[in-house]
């Protein structure tokens, strides 16, 4: 019976679509998380407090992201976007 079901082709089609549904299921989820951490960081720039917070929410967003590109983002990246804005004002 196991052999049948490696060979059949309606097997090999649910498998791939059950992995492709866990998969957006992470890519969801990593989404989420970046919109969350994204939205500390805008209320942290808003409540004046100081750019570790800030930094801190930013590298929770970029992680979440790069989990679903599957890059690791490095500190030149968040010294480039605090270059980019002014915060505090």
């Amino acid at each position: 019976m196991r052999r049948l079901l490696r060979t059949c082709p309606a097997t090999h089609r649910l498998a791939g679509r059950l992995s492709e549904h866990l998969l957006l299921g992470e890519c969801l989820d990593a989404l989420v998380r970046a919109e969350r951490s994204m939205g500390r960081a805008i209320a942290a720039m808003d409540d004046e407090l100081s750019e570790e917070f800030i930094a801190s929410d930013l590298r929770g967003a970029l992680d979440a992201v790069g989990e679903i590109v599957g890059e690791t983002l490095t500190e030149d990246i968040i010294d480039r976007i605090f270059a980019t804005f002014c915060l505090g004002k």
